[in-house]
């Protein structure tokens, strides 16, 4: 494993990865701030998963670290390719972001910061650490804010699907059952995303 002509112990790429890390959330403080003060505000439902995504991806990924990080090396070109993304995403964020509301400025300053994350993991650690934590990686991408045009989109289906929904059960006499039944919260859906992963580590299935 060589990394600009040297060789590079796993323990080295570890440090470096780290640190690259560190600096990232060091450069990005302001947004990432932004980020959680918006997910905490009680008035943004649709944004309160995203404090609990870095530790879930974290646990997901330790749970498969000797899959993931079998075989170390550097990929340069899909880093520098990421590494691009992230620059074409944070310069749209400083110029056509301005004109933007919150929610959407947010959403390309995240979005360049987990490419740029993902750029620094290819680097160190290599499309084939890439390919085998694909899932659990881009699982970080759900930090990103839902831009509001594709949130009001998806919110105006769902209540179309919703009305729909109800009329028919209204229709034949069924409408107690609708609003009797419970609704299971996003949080229950991560709940049940990390009970399947523990089971299928315990069991040694690969994922």
């Amino acid at each position: 494993m060589a990394f600009c002509g040297l060789k590079m112990s796993d323990a080295r790429r570890q440090t470096f990865f780290v640190l690259l890390s560190a600096a990232l959330v060091l450069l990005a403080f302001t947004p990432i701030r932004r980020l959680a003060t918006l997910s905490l505000n009680l008035g943004n439902n649709h944004l309160s998963y995203i404090p609990l995504v870095p530790f879930l991806s974290a646990a997901l990924i330790y749970w498969n670290r000797k899959k993931i990080f079998s075989k170390l090396r550097t990929s340069a070109l899909p880093a520098a390719t990421a590494f691009m993304i992230s620059a074409v995403l944070y310069y749209a964020s400083r110029t056509i972001g301005t004109r933007l509301d919150e929610n959407d400025h947010l959403s390309l300053t995240i979005a360049a910061l987990v490419a740029a994350w993902l750029g620094t993991f290819l680097l160190m650690y290599g499309s084939v650490a890439f390919k085998s934590g694909l899932f659990r990686l881009l699982f970080v991408g759900l930090i990103i804010p839902v831009p509001s045009r594709i949130m009001n989109a998806i919110v105006h289906f769902l209540q179309n699907v919703s009305n729909a929904f109800h009329d028919r059960q209204f229709a034949s006499g069924r409408w107690r059952s609708v609003y009797a039944a419970p609704s299971v919260p996003a949080v229950s859906v991560f709940i049940l995303l990390l009970r399947s992963e523990a089971q299928n580590v315990d069991s040694g299935v690969p994922l």
